[in-house]
């Protein structure tokens, strides 16, 4: 009897081996590189207060407001098309249509500016952003986008001069600064008008100050700084990312764990018949 369940056992044993042969291999965890890069819009084309944004005619924002900045989207890397049309017009009608390169691993602000009254051309102003931090750090970015403010002087709240002559479609570098509340005055240099602008300054995010709008305007499309703030990457991880398969067993695995239990309990039942009918001492075949 002893030799026969050695013989059951070592089979069952066999088919195990077989089975989990079949599910190390494609369980692991592994990393894979992600091709994308990752992308943000703002609205500051008065010439269109709402709009539509397509990415290769594809609808990514409907009824988009003037003013608004998105969260950043991942995007397939590469070259893309991208047009803006006002809110609820056909695709044929966009005011911008514009090819722009995205390098993997990368972060941009896309900013569509655009008027009649100055005229302004309306296309998209690509800005490479750069969202790590050192820890418990935080940063600060300034974006000019109003299109008849003219050139600004951006001072810190001690009045120091931060940046002497930023120009519409221009950003500044990052200031890295400790997390707290900040007042940046923005000096318009052409109607020496002074804006002032407070910033909280938050621990491991980089917030951005994206001035929007006209000087002397009024209603939707009057000047204004947008403040946006998103979670930074540390310094020394790359600005990328990448996918890990889900650990867990393949189909594969699963039709061999079937396999073996299903054999299992045929022999179960076989070694149980045979008792049951005095037969216990015949030979496993």
């Amino acid at each position: 009897m002893g030799t026969k369940v050695g013989v059951w056992v070592r089979r069952m044993l066999a088919i195990a081996g077989i089975g989990m042969a079949l599910i190390a291999p494609t369980g692991m965890v592994r990393a894979q590189s992600v091709s994308q890069a990752f992308v943000r819009i703002a609205q500051a084309a008065p010439l269109a207060a709402d709009v539509d944004v397509y990415v290769d005619g594809a609808s990514l924002f409907a009824g988009f407001q003037f003013g608004t900045v998105s969260a950043y989207m991942p995007v397939d890397t590469g070259t893309h098309s991208v047009q803006v049309a006002p809110a609820g017009k056909a695709l044929k009608d966009a005011i911008i249509q514009q090819n722009v390169r995205l390098d993997q691993g990368k972060y941009y602000t896309l900013a569509a500016v655009g008027d009649s009254s100055p005229a302004v051309a309306p296309v998209l102003i690509a800005f490479d952003d750069d969202n790590t931090v050192d820890p418990n750090q935080a940063k600060i970015r300034l974006y000019h986008l109003s299109d008849n403010a003219g050139p600004a002087m951006v001072k810190d709240a001690e009045g120091t001069v931060i940046i002497p002559n930023l120009g519409f479609e221009q950003g500044t570098g990052y200031l890295t600064v400790v997390p707290g509340t900040y007042t940046y005055s923005m000096t318009l240099i052409n109607s020496n008008t002074t804006v002032k602008q407070p910033v909280t300054a938050v621990a491991d995010k980089v917030t951005s100050v994206i001035c929007v709008g006209e000087v002397g305007g009024s209603g939707g499309t009057v000047f204004k700084a947008v403040v946006q703030s998103v979670s930074a990457i540390p310094t020394g991880l790359p600005q990328t990312g990448v996918a890990l398969d889900r650990p867990g067993i393949p189909p594969i695995g699963w039709l061999a764990i079937g396999a073996f239990a299903l054999l299992a309990l045929g022999e179960i039942g076989r070694i149980v018949a045979r008792r049951l009918t005095g037969s216990a001492d015949a030979a496993i075949p």
